[in-house]
């Protein structure tokens, strides 16, 4: 598998069995650049389960169809997501898509690193495989 890749949008680094993605300057989405960024992501896992560290804060825009997009079809092969943002509209968008729309998986958004991080990996130690038919639920 590859470790880092690039698109229009984002650069994605695949580390620490976590994935990154860093949205490129300026960047603005709309529904066609995130079924873009889904399918490269998608690819760039190989299609595995990873948890996913998103870092927003250099997005100047998104519009609604995107995130709605993003929160819905867009988190396929994703275990835990951690949205890193900064203050501001993108902030507040986030925060209100976040809490109107509740993603399918666990998901935290973040103003520092170490936070978005720190609940990866927190997470990720609740997530134990389904064996032998066997479902273990956390809260």
């Amino acid at each position: 598998m590859k470790v880092k890749h690039e698109n229009d949008f984002a650069h994605y680094e695949l580390k620490e069995d976590l994935v990154y993605i860093t949205y490129k300057k300026g960047t603005v989405i709309d529904l066609n650049a995130a079924k873009e960024i889904v399918l490269d992501r998608i690819r760039f896992q190989e299609e595995k389960h990873y948890p996913v560290l998103c870092d927003i804060r250099a997005v100047h825009s998104m519009d609604y169809l995107a995130r709605d997009y993003l929160t819905r079809e867009g988190l396929v092969y994703i275990t835990t997501l951690a949205i890193l943002i900064k203050a501001g509209a993108i902030d507040l968008m986030t925060q209100l898509h976040h809490t109107s729309h509740r993603p399918a998986i666990r998901t935290g958004v973040f103003r520092k690193i170490s936070e978005a991080k720190e609940f990866l990996n927190r997470n990720i130690k609740l997530l134990i495989p389904i064996c032998w038919g066997v479902v273990s639920s956390y809260s």
